[in-house]
């Protein structure tokens, strides 16, 4: 959840492209000494990034930038570390069973793929334009995403049996509409979209902005159209609502259910309401750092939540007739 906060924070502040270079061992230690910070910021005057947008910048003021993405990174591979070493020593003990450790290494690898991933995102706005793609930054969070959801998942197993195999498609859908909001999300950040409009619940007075859809083909208007893409995220974000309160109506059907669905039911109640209202005050205040980074992070505590919900429903309280 750090790592989010923190790449959001990257995203925000421009400091994402402040690193030019990858290096997954070296790279852990900063620039230390007036020599080396030169280097790394001869490294970086090469970049677009600084020949169109911050051309003239001094070396204290590329530390600024640096340290963020240094810190972002470095997080990364602290994460690797601590999962690492207990996994192999509980492997080495034979404290798990082979096919949970096949489930933990599975999620390993996974992390080391968000690495590679992040990596490849910075690449594309080290080329010409001094902006990530819209795209391979929503596959970034994405990946963040489905660690966080298989971390946490793995989680509950510690707490709370399941006693079936009972997985309800009804609470699968919402999850996915879940990741298409956060997809949808990203979208709108790496255009800078939350600027492009910035009142609610209309756009502009609009209800349906005239610009819509207008690139071909389609999905063209999904990251290189900040009218589209604000629209659609917040289309999704009425749906994901009317999605819960079709959940809700299921769940009041029912009897005995267990605490772990009250709670999570409860807690989906408050994070939506709180998800849409600083997705609103984010456009309406032109997006302030602090606004949009809480805004991203809660919608972590959403799909905790809805995971939750998954978990604790294993098919043993049914409708009565």
């Amino acid at each position: 959840m750090l790592m989010v906060v923190v790449g959001g924070l990257t995203r925000l502040t421009d400091s994402g492209l402040s690193m030019v270079n990858w290096q997954p061992i070296h790279g852990m230690l900063p620039p230390i000494g007036e020599v080396e910070w030169q280097e790394e910021f001869n490294h970086y005057q090469t970049s677009p990034q600084y020949q169109q947008q911050n051309f003239g910048m001094t070396v204290d003021e590329f530390k600024g930038i640096f340290w963020l993405e240094y810190l972002h990174r470095l997080l990364g591979r602290v994460v690797g570390l601590i999962f690492f070493f207990p996994f192999i020593y509980f492997l080495a003990r034979k404290i798990i069973t082979p096919s949970y450790a096949v489930k933990l290494g599975g999620i390993f690898l996974l992390g080391g793929a968000q690495g590679l991933l992040g990596w490849y995102m910075v690449k594309s706005g080290l080329v010409n334009d001094p902006m990530v793609s819209p795209l391979r930054l929503a596959a970034h969070l994405t990946m963040a995403c489905l660690l966080f959801t298989l971390l946490y998942w793995q989680w509950l197993r510690l707490f709370q049996d399941r006693k079936s195999s009972y997985y309800s498609r009804k609470i699968i859908g919402f999850i996915l509409l879940i990741f298409v909001q956060i997809i949808l999300g990203a979208l709108v950040a790496g255009q800078d979209a939350g600027l492009a409009y910035d009142s609610f619940p209309t756009m502009n007075g609009q209800w349906i902005p005239s610009s819509l859809w207008l690139l071909e083909p389609w999905w063209n208007n999904l990251y290189q159209s900040p009218t589209t893409a604000q629209w659609m995220h917040r289309a999704s974000a009425l749906a994901l609502t009317a999605y819960l309160i079709s959940i809700i109506y299921r769940y009041q059907k029912r009897t005995a259910l267990n605490a772990l669905i009250k709670g999570s039911i409860h807690a989906l109640i408050i994070v939506l309401i709180l998800q849409i209202t600083l997705g609103a005050l984010t456009v309406i205040y032109h997006v302030p750092i602090g606004l949009a980074v809480l805004h991203q992070f809660t919608a972590l505590f959403l799909l905790g939540a809805a995971v939750s919900l998954l978990y604790g429903d294993d098919g043993a309280t049914r409708r009565t007739q």
